[in-house]
């Protein structure tokens, strides 16, 4: 079954998701997998190209950049990515609040308006474009590979971006979640009530993979250990 439902996500669902999307995940992930048995010094010449690429498209067509690295020329960075990278400044907070349009270049790649989750304090915009999205969504689905997860099989996921629960209808949350195969828990308000949900729910709907962050994961599976495993039989959830 879990053959059939990797095969469904590969052939028939990943396709159309990226031709509505037009974000081109499949090709990036095809990419991404190549390149992980590259070796060292492979590795290291893309690494090299990659950021001096970065570095002069910042320090020629980026405002914000240009303003402030002056002193740095293209065939400078081509000839030393990594000093060119130390003559950038720290990127602040402050700056992005401050500063987000000068901090924007329009590469007619579907650039978009985000925000951090906002679990550490106030959230932060920032844009990103579909390029970008491709990449990280990719990169994600390498990570679970790596993990034992194929496409299509199910995963649990606790979650703490706050505008995940609350700023996204519950509808489309719910039709990502399902495009993805798993279910997001709020890892946010961890009473035991909560906890006691969240075991019950994935006891009905078995994953192969359980994700989220680590204090969260180590309270749930305290709460485990601790309550639901030294209870009777007949009084634990189902």
């Amino acid at each position: 079954m879990a053959s059939v439902r990797t095969g469904l996500f590969d052939h028939i669902v990943d396709p159309l998701v990226d031709a509505a999307r037009r974000v081109p995940v499949r090709a990036r992930l095809a990419e991404f997998r190549a390149a992980q048995w590259d070796d060292v010094e492979t590795m290291r010449r893309r690494q090299d190209k990659r950021l001096a690429d970065i570095l002069i498209h910042a320090s020629t067509r980026v405002p914000f950049y240009r303003e402030r690295v002056r002193g740095l020329s293209p065939e400078s960075i081509s000839a030393d990515p990594w000093m060119g990278l130390s003559g950038f400044p720290i990127l602040e907070r402050d700056d992005l609040r401050n500063h987000l349009e000068d901090l924007r270049c329009e590469t007619g790649r579907g650039t978009m308006s985000w925000s951090t989750g906002g679990s550490t304090g106030k959230p932060v915009r920032f844009y990103r474009d579909r390029h970008y999205l491709a990449a990280a969504v990719a990169s994600v689905q390498l990570s679970y590979e790596w993990a034992g997860l194929r496409r299509g099989e199910r995963h649990v996921r606790i979650w703490g971006a706050r505008r995940d629960f609350m700023g996204r209808n519950p509808v489309a949350r719910r039709a990502v979640d399902l495009l993805n195969s798993r279910d997001t828990l709020d890892a946010y308000r961890m009473t035991e009530a909560r906890m006691r949900e969240h075991v019950a729910h994935m006891n009905r709907r078995p994953p192969v993979l359980l994700e989220g962050y680590a204090n969260s994961l180590g309270h749930l599976a305290g709460f485990v250990r601790n309550r639901v495993a030294g209870e009777p039989a007949a009084s634990r959830p189902p």
